[in-house]
């Protein structure tokens, strides 16, 4: 016997899926201009989510190691599966 979903459910099953329409075909990692572009809001609205934990980022150097200049610039990207979460939490209504 199948279970009967709860609304609560059924929401998050709807939503689930059209933030993996809305995500398909996206790279695992988007910059932080895309991921501005996908939540619709600013760049410091995107730091401070990665900063408070709701955005996951990976951060690496593009550097030349063959460059004059060592170190550089640090380079983030944010992973597509916790926008994805991200969209999903915002929304499902709890």
């Amino acid at each position: 016997m199948k279970k009967r979903m709860t609304w609560a459910e059924q929401q998050y099953e709807e939503n689930k899926e059209l933030v993996d329409n809305l995500m398909e075909g996206l790279p695992l990692l988007v910059s932080c201009k895309q991921a501005q572009g996908l939540l619709n809001i600013s760049r410091a609205s995107i730091y401070r989510l990665v900063d408070k934990g709701y955005l996951d980022k990976v951060s690496f150097n593009m550097a030349n190691k063959d460059a004059k200049k060592k170190g550089g610039k640090p380079t983030m990207r944010i992973t597509n599966t916790s926008i994805r979460k991200l969209l999903i939490r915002w929304l499902t209504k709890e």
